[in-house]
């Protein structure tokens, strides 16, 4: 069997995206939505890529063949000059090793110097596609259960108040450039101004009308007996699923126990409002936080891993 990547016909788009969209919208992350709102959630997080009117100048809907026999597809598209990222694989595990071989050639090709992929421990075709590879994890979705309560709770520790609107405004304007440093640190291969401009769009898209855009919670943690702030947390909220953008405990404060108590304000916020999972990332630089999100109940939705990309 010998296989070959083709561009996906132009008169199939549609009918494909409708698919991975639907896909997407049927996935893990997309727990504690709504069909309807997991379906826009998947229109508009791919909207910059996969637009109706046909993918954007740097993505790639791709079939695999065999001959005249379909095999499967997947979308390769370039997030960076030098960074690709292949998704929605639809293929025959079996094939996943000889198709990640042409999407290596073809993404070192097109000036890529490293291939990113979620692997999905329930989809063999992303976990075959890695297999046996030397890779980097550079960010895991996570996500926690919030119906199920640890009996070392430490909320009480903490006491958490809406930010003024001062203080959204002043979080606000470094939220870029910090999370744009916590990209650098977590991708070495991604430039200053990539990282930045990732992050500008990144915002736009999370905060269309900044800190009055709906479903976000900005909060200032105080310590429960004397008041002083110990840390912050920006949340998002809708339908039944949370996620935590941020969470940070101020400098001065830390070695003393309030992450993690800040994490359990976190989802004990969002035990409020009614609902019923909370998810984040976590760069896979950021081992102490990983660790606590493990020891928190955090359960792994999906891995981002990046290989390698020889010269061509």
């Amino acid at each position: 069997m010998t296989l070959t990547l083709v561009a996906l016909p132009a008169e199939e788009y549609a009918e494909w995206r409708a698919g991975l969209l639907a896909r997407r919208a049927a996935g893990p992350r997309m727990r504690g939505l709504d069909p309807d709102e997991a379906l826009a959630r998947a229109a508009s997080n791919n909207a910059a890529i996969l637009p109706e009117a046909g993918p954007a100048a740097s993505t790639e809907p791709l079939t695999v063949v065999d001959g005249a026999e379909r095999r499967g597809t997947l979308v390769l598209f370039w997030p960076t000059a030098t960074g690709a990222q292949v998704g929605d694989l639809v293929l025959d595990p079996a094939d996943a090793v000889q198709v990640r071989e042409l999407v290596m050639e073809r993404a070192a090709a097109g000036g890529a110097e490293s291939l990113s992929i979620a692997v999905l421990g329930s989809e063999p075709a992303t976990t075959g596609f890695v297999a046996g590879q030397h890779y980097e994890v550079f960010a895991t979705q996570m996500q926690l259960d919030l119906g199920v309560r640890r009996p070392d709770d430490r909320a009480s520790r903490v006491v958490g108040r809406p930010m003024t609107g001062e203080e959204v405004a002043t979080y606000i304007a470094t939220a870029v450039e910090r999370f744009a440093a916590e990209t650098r640190a977590a991708d070495r291969l991604l430039g200053q101004e990539d990282a930045l401009e990732s992050s500008r769009r990144l915002h736009e898209l999370l905060l269309p009308q900044g800190a009055e855009t709906p479903g976000h919670d900005f909060l200032v943690a105080e310590d429960a007996l004397d008041g002083r702030r110990v840390g912050h947390a920006w949340l998002f909220h809708e339908s039944r699923a949370g996620f935590v953008y941020d969470v940070e405990v101020d400098e001065a404060e830390r070695g003393r126990g309030y992450g993690r108590a800040l994490m359990d304000l976190a989802a004990g916020h969002c035990r409020t409002l009614g609902l019923e999972v909370l998810g984040l990332n976590v760069f896979g630089h950021n081992e102490v936080a990983r660790g606590l999100y493990d020891a928190l109940g955090y359960v792994v939705i999906d891995e981002a891993v990046r290989l390698r990309l020889s010269p061509r």
